[in-house]
């Protein structure tokens, strides 16, 4: 299920001569398999493993079986716990699927693209050793798209340069040397505009997790006053904003915003403790982590603290609306896609009802039983719909109305609720349109209402 990679499953081999079936995984283990990639010599098979239920998006065991010795499987590179404070460093496997062609042509190394903080770097892995190797330098976001033989294909972009395709040999990975990447796009930069990491300490540690650290990237105009502050909280939770070239982020800042893509605490390519750490704590910690970082942007860049604004979907957009409830008189304005708003009305409609009670930490669910009166108390008390009474800022809601992941319920009914209260408020609906509102029509239609929206109220 899109976005939705911890369903049980199991990894079968079926023989075709004996008619046979075969698991090759444990058929009665909690965990999710995918993406099973022979190499090119086929000798041996990995494929990505983490554990089934729990947060939506967690780090990925990588797994090996040494297929012509009929060995068990074993762990080529594990969860790891935590990240360290360096850029170069590998903080585990958050990818959701390995490309195709993922082997060297020697069948010595994988090689895959994840998250490492607010960046994505692609790195090998040698399978004698289990050596990691970070196979490129400038931070942004580098995808692997192909290999053939001893040539990767490869995608580079970041926040101020559109995406190029680039190409190297593998050969030189072979002999222990560092890739020479070539581009075969000519490099594009989008002037006007300047960006940065940010690192952010959390003014309330986790308990359990003390240690956690998180990020924002933030985005300026380079050659005019910032007309105001947009806060950009990502969905998921655990997703991340990687510095990656995006033509919504670029296009705020084009038109004269200062924007922070805010990476919470619970965001991937941070160590699976930050994604844990959020469990049981929505509603509350990401709310603290992305108040906190737009307070100390405000500080340092010396911003306007009268033309703050919001601006999230999904669970971006649940931040963004207990934000406008926790803080009523900090944020002028917002903009909401497809957020949720209450997670009681939210688990008899969506699509993925476990994500609910797994995220508000709830045991005991199980597909089809109803919540107990205790459980939906909980559930409102985590909500945006339980601050409705202390919103003052005006409010626009973007609704795709094929959207099963989050019901358009969630904002029919935040939108009435906040008529109720006199809040001014604005809502598009838009058909044919699912979770992302991605179609050409609907996209470039809710980015101009969003623009004259956070202008009107900037005033």
């Amino acid at each position: 299920m899109i976005y939705c990679p911890v369903r049980r499953s199991v990894l079968h081999h079926y023989n075709l001569e004996t008619d046979s079936l075969k698991p090759l995984t444990d058929e009665n283990g909690n965990i999710s398999v995918r993406s099973a990639r022979f190499s090119p010599d086929g000798s041996k098979l990995v494929y990505l493993e983490c554990k089934a239920g729990g947060p939506h998006c967690v780090t990925q065991k990588l797994m090996l079986i040494n297929w012509l010795e009929k060995e068990e499987c074993s762990v080529l590179i594990d969860i790891f716990e935590s990240a360290s404070s360096d850029y170069d460093g590998f903080h585990g496997i958050y990818s959701q699927n390995l490309t195709v062609n993922c082997w060297n042509s020697c069948s010595t190394h994988v090689i895959f693209s994840t998250s490492c903080k607010s960046a994505k770097h692609i790195f090998s892995v040698e399978l004698q050793t289990g050596s990691i190797t970070r196979l490129t330098d400038t931070p942004g976001c580098w995808l692997v798209r192909d290999i053939q033989g001893d040539h990767i294909l490869a995608s580079v972009s970041c926040i101020d340069m559109s995406p190029a395709l680039v190409v190297a040999s593998l050969k030189d990975l072979a002999k222990g040397m560092s890739l020479s990447w070539k581009y075969l796009d000519p490099v594009t930069r989008i002037p006007g505009i300047k960006w940065q990491f940010k690192s952010h300490v959390p003014r309330i540690p986790n308990p359990v997790y003390s240690s956690l650290t998180y990020e924002s990237i933030v985005l300026q105009p380079s050659n005019r006053t910032s007309k105001g502050f947009i806060l950009f909280p990502h969905g998921g939770p655990h997703s991340v904003f990687p510095a990656a070239y995006q033509i919504y982020f670029v296009s705020l800042v084009r038109l004269g915003f200062t924007v922070a893509l805010v990476n919470y605490r619970g965001s991937t390519g941070f160590g699976e403790a930050s994604i844990l750490s959020l469990v049981g704590n929505i509603g509350d910690a990401d709310v603290k982590d992305v108040h906190q970082c737009a307070e100390e942007i405000l500080e340092e860049f010396q911003l306007d603290k009268d033309r703050v604004v919001l601006l999230g979907g999904s669970h971006g957009g649940f931040l963004a609306a207990h934000l406008l409830g926790q803080y009523p008189d900090f944020y002028k304005a917002a903009v909401i896609r497809n957020g949720v708003t209450n997670l009681v009305t939210m688990i008899a409609l969506t699509d993925i009802p476990d994500w609910v009670l797994q995220e508000a930490k709830i045991a005991g669910y199980m597909p089809g039983k109803v919540p107990t009166a205790e459980v939906n108390s909980y559930l409102h008390s985590v909500s945006p719909v339980a601050h409705i009474d202390k919103i003052k800022a005006p409010t626009m809601l973007m609704i795709g109305k094929e959207d099963r992941r989050v019901p358009p319920s969630q904002s029919f009914e935040f939108y009435k609720a906040l008529l109720c209260k006199g809040v001014k408020t604005r809502m598009f609906v838009y058909p044919d349109n699912s979770h992302p509102i991605s179609s050409v029509e609907a996209e470039s239609d809710s980015f101009i209402n969003l623009y004259k929206w956070f202008i009107t109220h900037m005033q």
